[in-house]
């Protein structure tokens, strides 16, 4: 017998869907057209000094005159006769109304870094002056002795194993139980000499002048110590940094390895 040809008719899509293969593509364009504008957001804010430190004020700040530029958090304050001009149309939003922003949190950043270096500058000159007091004989009774600024300690080690990691000229780990941990050394110690002398923040250099010395017999190792507690050491400025002065998440990076805010934000600008 013969069978009729049958056909199965299939429901037209409903008006204004979209096939998925177009969904896709324009999902591709949608995010790539995103990309490209947050790239172009990122080329204009690096053309006008705007680094992370300097968003990050941005961001935590408001503009309250068109007239004298004041922000919420400074430095200028409003002194306008008349009293303020808030910001209108838009303007806050705006390219002039950002770099109002960006100026005020560059000089915010600029008096937070001079104080710092200010206060670093002290804290070395202390120590120099402690040092230079003790080398010539002067500490001779507790009323002029600080100890809080004799910064530095010798420590000698038998050939054999140290009990400490480095990472540079800076101690990242202290093994439990080891030589480095009997004699009290800790991580975040920056070594200085090795045998009276000076090593470079040089992981290889410093452990091959360390094997040398051992080879000879015991080795004495000079270590800075941070004066402070709550203080920590910076590899770019090579200097102990209170903990406040570390951008959030920057002291996980460990001994060795972490940059203070400050040198963070000179590296960003190119400076």
């Amino acid at each position: 017998p013969a069978f009729a040809a049958t056909s199965v008719a299939q429901s037209p899509p409903p008006a204004g869907s979209m096939p998925e293969g177009k969904k896709e593509g324009r999902r591709k364009a949608d995010d790539k057209a995103l990309m490209k504008e947050k790239a172009s957001q990122r080329d204009w804010e690096l053309a006008h000094g705007i680094t992370k430190p300097v968003r990050q004020g941005m961001n935590a700040d408001s503009l309250l005159c068109m007239e004298c530029k004041a922000t919420q958090l400074g430095p200028v304050k409003c002194e306008c006769v008349g009293g303020r001009r808030p910001p209108t149309g838009g303007y806050a939003e705006s390219p002039e109304g950002l770099l109002d922003l960006a100026a005020a949190a560059k000089e915010r950043l600029a008096a937070q870094s001079a104080a710092t270096r200010a206060a670093q500058a002290a804290q070395q000159s202390a120590v120099q002056k402690a040092k230079a007091q003790t080398k010539a004989g002067k500490l001779l009774d507790d009323s002029t002795l600080d100890l809080s600024q004799l910064d530095s300690v010798e420590v000698e080690f038998e050939p054999g194993k140290l009990g400490f990691s480095i990472e540079r000229n800076v101690v990242s780990a202290v093994a439990e139980g080891g030589p480095a941990a009997e004699k009290k050394v800790a991580a975040g110690w920056v070594i200085r000499k090795v045998q009276g002398e000076e090593v470079p923040p040089d992981k290889a250099k410093l452990m091959k002048m360390a094997a040398v010395a051992m080879k000879k017999g015991p080795t004495t190792f000079v270590f800075q110590m941070p004066l402070e507690e709550g203080t920590h050491h910076c590899k770019d400025c090579d200097k102990f940094v209170a903990a406040d002065d570390f951008d959030a998440g920057a002291l996980d990076a460990g001994p060795g390895k972490q940059v203070c805010y400050s040198c963070s934000q000179y590296a960003e600008a190119g400076w």
